[in-house]
């Protein structure tokens, strides 16, 4: 969702829309709150032990970047 916000302010902004504004307040409310939420489960999986099933999906939630740029969904 957010790359998608952050894909559309520019050209709205060129075109002059009334939405560029809430487009952009949009899409940085948004990436605060993935950073916030990633801090959190961050702080809930660090000590949890896993198996050889869940490793995987763990390994991926605790290398996710709250900071890219591209889509990353978990």
């Amino acid at each position: 969702m957010r790359s998608i916000f952050l894909f559309f302010i520019d050209p709205l902004a060129k075109l002059g829309s009334v939405y560029a504004p809430n487009i952009y307040e949009q899409a940085f409310e948004y990436t605060n709150l993935i950073k916030r939420g990633h801090a959190i489960i961050q702080r809930l999986t660090a000590t949890l032990q896993t198996n050889e099933n869940n490793r995987h999906l763990l390994k991926h939630i605790q290398q996710y970047n709250p900071n890219g740029k591209n889509l990353q969904l978990i």
